[in-house]
């Protein structure tokens, strides 16, 4: 079963087999969900291997993954392969969605997730191969903006997005990545919000957490701000979160610069405790 999809979704993410135009929502639907799975299959096979010294308590987030080795010639082949085909997807969803945009809520609501999906995936990618420097990411800030407004729809319009729990992931993920990598401060605090006025789950992904960790690390960078801009030197990469013996109680440390001219770094700290978060998100 799992090689048939596996098969499928090769065949159906074929360039020349994905029109230039989607004639509808269902149509488009089924392309997604192709790319949605050669990405996740992409992600997870040629990731790096963590490190096995690391307590198995101990964990990586929001990490660049570029850092950890070369990139082999065959996975560079794979990203521009997918890379081409979500911008392909864009192309041809584009005049569906003047048509979609104005119809009923049936219709509309999955069309916005498929585009904040597609969105998302061409984020994910980035942080496999291109990203040497957090700077990259301000060549985004357009598709951040995207993601959040598509997000914020489907929140108020959508009610399987305002459960409390599901097994889908919909807009944590997106969200918490735009929170933590934009370094715009409206888009980046919008993100917040909406990660924090709207508690839920998706799987494992509880979103008052990840807010409160996202807007933890906003305030470190933003501390500072040179004319609204948070400068390169003072971007924190990646985070790292261990748990206590207990399970609940999580503590979040990251490394930061000091200044432009020094390479000293300062660690910072926070705990979270997740009896706490609970009570807030379900």
């Amino acid at each position: 079963h799992t090689r048939y999809w596996r098969d499928w979704s090769s065949d159906v993410c074929s360039s020349d087999l994905m029109p230039d135009v989607f004639s509808t929502v269902d149509e488009a639907q089924m392309y997604r969900n192709a790319l949605k799975l050669q990405t996740r299959r992409f992600l997870s096979r040629d990731s790096p291997v963590p490190d096995e010294n690391l307590p198995r308590r101990r964990f990586q987030m929001n990490e660049c993954w570029r850092r950890w080795g070369q990139i082999p010639s065959h996975v560079l082949a794979d990203y521009q392969r997918l890379s081409s085909l979500l911008l392909r997807w864009n192309v041809a969803f584009k005049p569906l969605w003047e048509s979609v945009k104005s119809a009923s809520y049936t219709l509309r609501v999955p069309a916005v997730q498929m585009s904040l999906d597609i969105r998302y995936m061409i984020l994910e990618l980035l942080i496999l191969i291109e990203i040497e420097d957090e700077i990259v990411f301000d060549d985004h800030v357009e598709i951040f903006s995207e993601i959040t407004e598509l997000a914020e729809y489907l929140l108020m319009h959508s009610e399987r997005a305002k459960r409390s729990f599901t097994l889908q992931h919909r807009t944590v993920h997106p969200l918490s990545y735009t929170a933590c990598k934009c370094r715009d401060s409206s888009i980046r605090r919008k993100a917040v919000s909406l990660l924090v006025d709207y508690p839920r789950r998706e799987g494992v992904w509880d979103s008052w957490f990840f807010g409160r960790i996202a807007d933890w690390l906003a305030n470190l960078e933003e501390v500072y701000l040179q004319e609204g801009h948070v400068p390169g030197w003072a971007r924190i990469g990646g985070i790292q979160a261990e748990r206590d013996e207990s399970g609940y109680e999580v503590t979040w440390t990251c490394l930061q610069r000091t200044s432009e001219e020094s390479d000293e770094v300062i660690l910072h700290t926070k705990v979270l405790d997740e009896h706490y978060v609970l009570s807030r998100s379900i």
